[in-house]
Parts: C-alpha cells; sequence; structure tokens
C-alpha cells in the first residue's frame, strides 16, 4: 500500500481539513504467515528514513463479547485527515476499548493512544503520548517517552460515536464532537 506523511492542521477546534498536506512516503507491504505473525516490509525514498523489513504479532485479540462490532475507524467529513481507530478486545477477562487518536498541533502529526474499561458502548479512556524514538531499524524501545495526555470518553452508536476530552497538557483544548463510522471489521458488524 502506497503510505504517505501528513501535516498542516491544528488540533480541534481549530481545524481546517484545508490545511491539510499529504507527502508521499513510500510502499509498505504486510506479508501474513499465520493469523497472528507477519512481516512488514517496506521502500521509501523520503529523506530521513531507510527501508527495511522487520517481523510484527498481533499483541491482543478482538473480542467477541457485545461490544465488540464498534471496533473500526471514526472520522468526521468536516474534519478529513485527522480520527480515530478503536479496537475492543479482552484483557483478563474484561473487555477494553484501545484506542489511537490520530491528529494534530501546529501542522505536526500527535498520535494519542490509550486502553480502558468498555460497558454498553461507553469508555473513558486515559491517553498518552509518545515521543523519543526514531524511525526503524533505529528505533530504540529504552528510548520511548511517555506523557499523560488527558482523558477521552466515546458513547457509541451503530454509525457513530460522541466524543469528549479533557487534556491535561496546556496546549491542547477541552472539547467534543461527533465521528462517523468510516470502516467496521469484518465479522463485527452491530445487529
Amino acid at each position: 500500500m502506497d503510505m504517505f506523511i501528513t501535516s498542516g492542521p491544528d488540533f480541534p477546534p481549530n481545524y481546517d481539513a484545508m490545511d491539510l498536506t499529504l507527502t508521499p512516503w513510500g510502499n509498505l507491504q504486510i506479508d501474513f504467515s499465520s493469523e497472528t505473525q507477519a512481516v512488514a516490509n517496506w521502500t521509501t525514498s523520503q529523506a530521513g528514513f531507510s527501508g527495511g523489513s522487520m517481523d510484527i504479532w498481533q499483541i491482543v485479540a478482538l473480542s467477541s463479547g457485545a461490544d465488540s462490532c464498534i471496533s473500526g475507524s471514526y472520522g468526521s467529513a468536516d474534519e478529513d485527515g485527522h480520527g480515530i481507530s478503536a479496537e475492543v478486545v479482552t484483557v483478563s477477562g474484561v473487555e477494553m476499548l484501545v484506542v489511537f487518536w490520530y491528529v494534530y498541533l501546529d501542522g505536526q502529526q500527535v498520535w494519542l493512544s490509550g486502553l480502558g474499561p468498555i460497558t454498553d458502548g461507553v469508555a473513558t479512556v486515559a491517553l498518552e503520548r509518545f515521543s523519543g524514538v526514531d524511525f526503524p531499524p533505529v528505533f530504540v524501545t529504552d528510548e520511548v517517552l511517555s506523557q499523560h495526555w488527558g482523558t477521552i470518553t466515546l458513547q457509541f452508536t451503530e454509525v457513530d460515536v460522541n466524543v469528549s476530552w479533557d487534556s491535561d497538557d496546556p496546549d491542547f483544548s477541552d472539547g467534543a464532537m461527533v465521528m462517523d463510522r468510516i470502516t467496521t471489521l469484518a465479522g463485527h458488524v452491530c445487529q
């Protein structure tokens, strides 16, 4: 698949999709050897990156519980270019929501992530912001820096998610918005 680096917009409510720039990065190919293991291969001509390959594997499995059907990606047509990836997984017998929010601050990419319990389609998750490392093959796990960002509350319906957030980072504002469902996972459609 073709890969891009995005830049330009700011964090909501100052997000403007007209500011979004897509810069071609290269290609990614994932070859699965089983349901839980694969090899990622990439090529790039982007300065500061090199082509490479690495083994990857599944960390947790999708839940088969009642909330599993909300797993997928969410975004807003009015704010194309940022959104949320949500997956319901089972950890020690408890349904949890893994959340990744791909967004921006001052035109630069910010990825926020967290894990929290989900019940009846509602989850409040503490989010972290990670930094400090380089792209593989020079990625060093011990150099990962984690900073608490704040919390996000997601209330899922069959077609969208109501998102509200409280940031503890003074560079980000608190807010709320509705994001539409963009994708669903095969075999996990809400009935």
